[in-house]
């Protein structure tokens, strides 16, 4: 029987990457509209941490990287919400708001 693998669940003070990535469109990637992070747990909420995209780090058109300091968090599940204002001329202001929420699947502890 193969080893089974354990891995272990960071604890507070890891510093996470975190990978956000959108489809938004056929002709639209994230590079191409403005767009926020929050993370936040289910444990603590409201603590959260809000990432303008020019605070993230480009991996490519897709897909960008949030760090996260978990001291200011703190433990629990932790969530990202994405909000994007994408370009839309049935909008009054040329664009619509969209939001989604989503789980990392990272359990935080002590």
């Amino acid at each position: 029987m193969a080893a089974e693998k354990t891995i272990l669940p960071p604890s507070v003070g890891t510093e996470l990457k975190i990978c956000v990535t959108a489809d938004i469109g056929e002709f639209l990637h994230l590079d191409d509209v403005d767009f926020t992070v929050t993370v936040y747990n289910d444990g603590n909420y409201p603590k959260e941490l809000v990432f303008e995209k020019s605070e993230l780090v480009a991996v490519d058109k897709d897909n960008y990287i949030a760090v996260v300091n978990t001291e200011l968090i703190g433990i629990g599940n932790y969530w990202c919400k994405l909000e994007c204002k994408l370009p839309d001329a049935d909008c009054p202001d040329g664009y619509r708001d969209e939001i989604v929420r989503f789980p990392t699947y990272i359990k935080v502890v002590r």
